[in-house]
């Protein structure tokens, strides 16, 4: 906030300083809004999410992680238009919202590979993500390997069917129909 005064103090001391030089004063409203709107636009500070918004969306971000998350619904969360949003998000953390949106999927995705008992494809669901070919898409633009090659690198074995379930499975009878066997 504190530095937020300084540059406005900065742009209106320009101000002053470029009217001083203007000879007519009959064009003053009209060079105050163009000079002050053309500084304050330009300014760094203007042009970049103020932090509260900026923290309300990244936690919006990652509570709903596995849902559709649109730019709207994004932009909504913070009352602006979807337009300027997108702009001042990528100005604040240097991506897009949608590129931020995969970045934490993927690492959500991450964590998950590391439990052995969920398959890729929960995985993919829990995430966000469509399908497991959409997470496996992702995952290798953002780490370089796939899902399967990070938990091989990880030494995660995934976990096979217990004996119990295995047992419940009844096998077909030799010399008997499939319809038969099943029933």
């Amino acid at each position: 906030m504190k530095q937020t005064t300084v540059k406005i103090q900065e742009v209106f001391e320009g101000y002053v300083k470029t009217f001083k030089q203007k000879e007519s004063t009959k064009d003053f409203p009209s060079f105050q809004s163009t000079y002050v709107s053309h500084r304050l636009r330009n300014e760094e500070y203007s042009s970049k999410l103020p932090i509260y918004k900026l923290q309300l969306v990244l936690n919006y971000i990652d509570n709903n992680l596995d849902g559709n998350i649109g730019l709207s619904e994004i932009a909504q969360q913070i009352g602006m238009s979807k337009y300027y949003f997108c702009r001042l998000f990528k100005k604040s953390m240097g991506i897009t919202p949608y590129q931020y949106v995969i970045q934490q999927r993927v690492y959500k995705a991450k964590q998950l590979l590391l439990q052995p008992e969920m398959s890729i494809v929960d995985i993919a669901l829990q995430c966000g993500f469509n399908s497991h070919s959409h997470l496996t898409t992702y995952f290798r633009l953002v780490t370089g390997i796939t899902p399967k090659a990070y938990r091989k690198q990880n030494d995660i074995k995934p976990s096979t069917p217990t004996p119990t379930l295995l047992n419940n499975l009844k096998s077909p009878r030799v010399g008997t129909s499939r319809s038969q066997s099943l029933n």
